[in-house]
């Protein structure tokens, strides 16, 4: 199966995942977080630089997970209702790392926040199985115009007061 994942070219050949705090995984377990396609990875990409928009520096990393690896799911029926809203990160993040914390499976399949009948693949990238991931291609990830258009036109101010509102939630 090939992944996606759309980020600044410094960090294309990195198997690492930083260790921030983000949805399935609370701070401290280094993951990277994928996506089932292109679109959902740039979807995903834009979600998280909220007002910025991308520059020539943007890479589309391809990732070849090999159909041997067994593939953990968190299932969309199992979630509560509101799992997609950012205060429920707390939820998700117990999910995520009771998952990462279990080392039994290298991939974890979760639906999306933005698309949830699509699907992100989140990878342990502190197992010791990590190397039988490849990284497949790297292509430059040059998306429409109109795209850049809209990212870069958001008010950023705008979009916390109604990320803060949807937190009180």
């Amino acid at each position: 199966m090939i992944v996606y994942r759309v980020v600044h070219k410094a960090v294309t050949q990195l198997l690492t995942g930083s260790g921030n705090d983000a949805r399935w995984c609370s701070g401290g377990r280094k993951v990277i977080y994928t996506s089932s396609s292109v679109a959902l990875a740039c979807l995903e990409n834009v979600i998280r630089r909220s007002g910025s928009g991308f520059s020539e520096d943007f890479r589309t990393i391809f990732y070849n997970i090999p159909d041997s690896i067994p593939i953990e799911e968190v299932k969309l029926k199992n979630l509560t209702n509101n799992w997609r809203l950012q205060s429920s990160y707390y939820y998700c993040q117990l999910i995520g790392n009771k998952w990462y914390d279990s080392k039994e499976s290298l991939v974890l399949k979760v639906p999306s926040a933005i698309i949830p009948d699509e699907y992100n693949y989140i990878i342990k990238t502190t197992s010791p199985k990590i190397n039988r991931i490849t990284i497949k291609d790297v292509k430059p990830f040059v998306p429409d115009v109109r795209l850049e258009n809209i990212l870069t036109s958001v008010d950023v101010e705008k979009l916390k007061k109604a990320s803060s509102t949807q937190k009180k939630k």
